[in-house]
């Protein structure tokens, strides 16, 4: 059902790009630099009642790998194809030029919207080089993340609070959206492509300001990071625990609302199209925050400090949570570390409600 579009070396694995239909704009070679995307070109019409480019003429959604921290399979962008186009997720700013490279490869001379699932860095961090990228853009957020597309000054101020300077080196530094440009879209509305509406879908729980997209033409879900993380190689799910609005029966309850929709397929900002149906999906992300959480609260009742907590936990995560192997344990230490799950439950049960139910 979908088409999966890797980068630089690994750019477009096991399949060849066609040559260029009339009025659109030819791929650009590889390259560039990693913090900054090629300037802008001129931008063109696209003819009514054509697709975006010629590569994707059918109406399946179109898998790109961002390559974050420069590894393959750890961050998806997903293009959507229509009589106007979508991308859903800008990447992080150091990935950005990347994701212009495959659009490129693409043939996408323009962007019409850009959906963003949520304004953490690595899915929102590039919105403001893809905006010179693609002037025509316009950018569907949650009206509670609209502000900090604006101005991404106090996710800066965030992100160097979380990590230092190592973690702006990472994601590379957000840069503004104008105003001007970003749409806030609020639970129920749509989004219409001329050949299909996606519908936005209020899914806090990892973050008070999640959007999962349906397109409901093909009954692809677009859930970000509301079913938390899975790598290829392995059927096991981690939950996505972060500060600083983590929220545990939100997340549970943006499970079941992505449940309803019924989608026939569901992709992943970590990473790429799931194996298994929805139900199966929701599942296991709904065990596995509970299992994370059981846990959690049974060390801290015998840690010592944060620590031991992490340490105890950790042990109890390689024995009996995560059963997988190195590469594995790797990947989802790079894309949702313990450390910062732990740090995202511990700052929640700190306040006024804590975990009182649960415990």
């Amino acid at each position: 059902m979908n088409s999966r579009f890797h980068v630089r070396d690994r750019v477009f694995r096991g399949r060849r790009t066609k040559p260029a239909s009339p009025g659109y704009a030819p791929a650009r070679p590889a390259g560039g630099s990693a913090s900054r995307p090629p300037e802008p070109s001129v931008p063109g019409d696209v003819p009514e009642g054509t697709l975006a480019h010629p590569l994707t003429r059918g109406t399946d959604p179109v898998t790109i790998d961002t390559m974050t921290w420069d590894q393959p399979e750890k961050t998806a962008a997903y293009f959507v194809p229509g009589r106007r186009n979508l991308l859903i997720d800008a990447g992080s700013a150091r990935s950005a030029a990347t994701l212009v490279r495959a659009l490129e490869e693409l043939d996408v001379r323009r962007l019409d919207f850009i959906a963003l699932t949520h304004i953490h860095p690595d899915q929102a961090g590039g919105a403001g080089y893809l905006a010179d990228r693609f002037p025509e853009a316009t950018f569907l957020v949650h009206p509670d993340g609209a502000g900090h597309v604006a101005d991404p000054s106090r996710l800066i101020k965030a992100m160097k609070a979380m990590g230092g300077d190592r973690t702006v080196e990472l994601f590379g530094e957000p840069t503004a959206v104008g105003s001007d440009r970003i749409r806030p879209v609020a639970d129920g509305e749509t989004v219409d492509l001329g050949d299909r509406r996606l519908e936005a879908i209020a899914t806090p729980g990892h973050t008070a300001a999640h959007l999962a997209w349906l397109d409901h033409r093909t009954d692809s879900l677009f859930c970000g990071d509301a079913l938390g993380v899975r790598v290829p190689g392995s059927r096991v799910v981690r939950p996505a625990t972060p500060p600083s609005d983590f929220c545990h029966e939100q997340a549970l309850d943006s499970i079941e609302r992505l449940r309803r929709t019924g989608a026939a397929q569901v992709f992943r900002a970590h990473f790429g199209p799931d194996v298994g149906s929805l139900d199966q999906s929701c599942d296991r992300a709904a065990e596995t925050l509970e299992r994370w959480l059981d846990s959690y609260l049974a060390k801290c009742d015998h840690a010592e400090d944060a620590e031991d907590l992490t340490r105890r936990f950790n042990a109890t995560l390689e024995a009996n949570l995560e059963p997988v192997g190195p590469a594995v344990r790797r990947s989802l230490e790079l894309i949702s570390p313990t450390w910062l799950n732990l740090a995202g439950l511990s700052e929640e049960r700190s306040r006024p409600h804590g975990y009182s139910d649960a415990a």
